[in-house]
């Protein structure tokens, strides 16, 4: 952390020890931060905490004004409402990210099967066309007598 301008050793050891102690009171982890722009002047932290489903992103967010710093909004997603917290695991669930790396295995091979389902359907198509060409061309070449009188 970069001490401010003109603090001394103390307020340094204070600030540090007021962070350490945020830290062990509210475990998480940055993730990322959303600078003002135009649309939208406020800056958004968003955090990860523990037991949250989005491994690499977190839902958890804090919103600050970006003149003053000032807290808008809070958003904890480990403690939110159910209905909340079924929204928020949408996406880890979607993507398999909720079952860690198997969860992300079965997620690729079931995106793989799309193309491999449209590849065989393909296949089958043109298969039975052919089929249907030939029989077509031998009924033609070699006309049944059926047996019926017009």
């Amino acid at each position: 952390m970069i001490p401010p301008v003109g603090a001394t050793a103390t307020d340094t050891a204070n600030e540090s020890q007021r962070w350490s102690w945020q830290s062990v009171r509210f475990p998480m982890r940055l993730t990322s931060v959303s600078l003002p722009s135009p649309k939208s002047p406020v800056y958004q932290v968003r955090l990860r905490r523990p037991g949250e489903w989005r491994i690499w992103s977190g839902s958890s967010f804090v919103m600050l004004e970006a003149g003053s710093g000032r807290i808008l909004s809070t958003y904890d997603a480990a403690n939110g409402p159910l209905a909340n917290r079924i929204l928020d695991s949408a996406f880890p669930v979607h993507s398999g990210e909720a079952a860690g790396l198997p969860g992300r295995i079965l997620v690729a091979l079931a995106g793989l099967s799309l193309p491999l389902l449209y590849a065989t359907g393909l296949w089958a198509w043109l298969r039975r066309r052919r089929i249907n060409k030939s029989i077509k061309a031998c009924e033609a070449s070699n006309p049944i007598n059926t047996g019926f009188a017009a």
